[in-house]
């Protein structure tokens, strides 16, 4: 009789990996169509004949938000599906969607279509990330949470720091903007197969998983596993559990603030510093590479934080709440810097602070769900992204109403202060599971 193997294998790194691949492959369509708007080419292409160039610059705006609406709205259901059918499912699903949709948003004729296919391109999203770290709480030992939280939250940013300066190089070399879609179409195709290969919804379903790698993934859990597709979803604990809606605002807060980035800062930069279409979507780069190392770096403080306090209060609220609050001082204030080098460095560091937040946020969230992760991280999510849906076209009427793109610095910066002081109305021990027995007491 063969003894069992008690050597950890690497299974749980190579999820991690898988998900840290989806979120980077995520935003390459998600963050190409904001370098796309900052081309006179591209607008011109969509303006209609009684359209000026800000009418256009305005629908264009409407574009971008119809992605964010759709991806706001279908966190929770697509969440829930995640939570029903299972993660192998639905995420190959997903990404297997979302690739096709970038290729259709390359083929689109009107700006009509190309809104339509925003929408359901931020549709086939929605359930990503809820989905993915439901399997996060499943393969992921606790105390590694915030690390590998900060980890998918730096390639968001690494996908959206490829899409901008990607973008803005293959424009300058003569690619179309249809011909870059079509090439950013792959990737999510190629995972989509993989995933659904190789994936298990369980640690203990996959044959390469070994009882050391279990004992290392179960070790210091205090809740139960998630949820099952038998089990039904707590609505009541959710909706009046205080803890997740001070994660809501600051997600709403801080996901509206980092729209900024993904949307209209290659704009703000040509209107601000007549930089060229290459030099914008390059500088448009650099805070989403200093939000992808605040988010590594919050990933590691809050995990080091938690071990060495054991306080989810110091680790995660008290590190969040600073974080954003710098944040919003360094945005400001770059109003006022001297020169564009200045600004874009004091603006990056700004937005490496909003980046150390973004950890904090999905471990607190993960740890408070318990056995609801998807749905709760869906509700958060949404949350987040109606903010994001809500900016752009504020963005363009606040700077057209100030006669100014620099002045959009100080809605911002007022923008993260908010997220900054949503953390201090969190109670960072409250868990939904508490939120039950309560009401069952």
């Amino acid at each position: 009789m063969n003894e069992p193997d008690h050597t950890p294998s690497k299974c749980r790194y190579v999820v991690v990996g898988l998900f840290c691949f989806m979120a980077a492959i995520a935003y390459l369509s998600r963050n190409a169509i904001s370098v796309f708007a900052a081309d006179e080419t591209f607008v011109a292409e969509f303006r209609q004949s009684d359209m000026n160039a800000d009418a256009t610059t305005q629908a264009l705006s409407h574009v971008m938000s119809a992605f964010f609406w759709s991806y706001a709205l279908l966190q929770i259901p697509f969440g829930w599906l995640g939570q029903r059918f299972g993660t192998r499912a639905m995420l190959s699903a997903y990404m297997g969607a979302c690739g096709v949709l970038t290729l259709a948003m390359g083929l689109s004729t009107t700006i009509v279509i190309l809104a339509v296919v925003q929408a359901l391109l931020g549709a086939t999203q929605a359930g990503m990330l809820p989905t993915a770290m439901r399997s996060v709480a499943d393969w992921v030992p606790t105390t590694r949470r915030g690390w590998v939280s900060g980890l998918i939250a730096a390639c968001m940013q690494i996908g959206g720091a490829i899409a901008s300066s990607l973008t803005g190089y293959l424009a300058e070399q003569g690619y179309s903007w249809r011909q870059t879609l079509a090439f950013y179409s792959a990737p999510a195709l190629l995972w989509a197969f993989s995933f659904v290969v190789w994936f298990r919804n369980q640690p203990e379903q996959h044959a390469g998983v070994t009882p050391g790698e279990l004992i290392i993934i179960r070790a210091g859990r205090t809740e139960p596993a998630t949820s099952t597709p038998q089990e039904r979803t707590n609505w009541a604990g959710i909706v009046t559990c205080g803890a997740l809606w001070a994660i809501n605002a600051q997600q709403f807060f801080r996901a509206a603030g980092y729209i900024f980035f993904a949307t209209w800062f290659p704009k703000f930069l040509r209107e601000t510093y007549h930089v060229s279409l290459g030099e914008a979507g390059l500088l448009s780069s650099l805070p989403l590479i200093t939000i992808l190392l605040g988010s590594t770096s919050g990933g590691w403080l809050a995990d080091h934080l938690l071990k060495r306090t054991n306080s989810r209060a110091i680790a995660r609220k008290l590190v969040a709440s600073v974080s954003l609050i710098t944040c919003s001082l360094l945005i400001a204030g770059a109003y006022w810097a001297p020169t564009a080098e200045v600004a874009i460095v004091m603006i990056s560091c700004g937005t490496f602070f909003s980046g150390v937040a973004g950890p904090c946020a999905f471990a607190q969230t993960i740890d408070i769900a318990g056995r609801q992760v998807p749905v709760v991280f869906g509700m958060m999510n949404m949350l987040g992204n109606i903010g994001a849906a809500i900016c752009p076209p504020i963005v363009t009427a606040f700077a057209a109403k100030t006669q100014s793109w620099s002045s959009v610095l100080f809605l911002f910066g007022a923008i993260y202060f908010a997220g900054g002081l949503s953390w201090l109305f969190l109670d960072a021990e409250q868990r939904l599971s508490s939120v039950e027995s309560t009401k069952d007491a």
